[in-house]
């Protein structure tokens, strides 16, 4: 169960808090060593 704190964040959000580049944070994706996204609409992720 998630806490009311938890939230989804986009793509640049990401990049801003975990310091890597968009390609890294896919490569890590594709090793499964970052999570995966989530659809949240037909044409976004989070």
């Amino acid at each position: 169960m998630t806490s009311a704190t938890d939230r989804l964040l986009r793509l640049p959000e990401v990049v801003h808090r975990v310091g890597l580049s968009r390609t890294t944070i896919y490569s890590l994706i594709s090793t499964g060593e970052f999570p995966r996204q989530i659809v949240i609409a037909p044409r976004a992720v989070a």
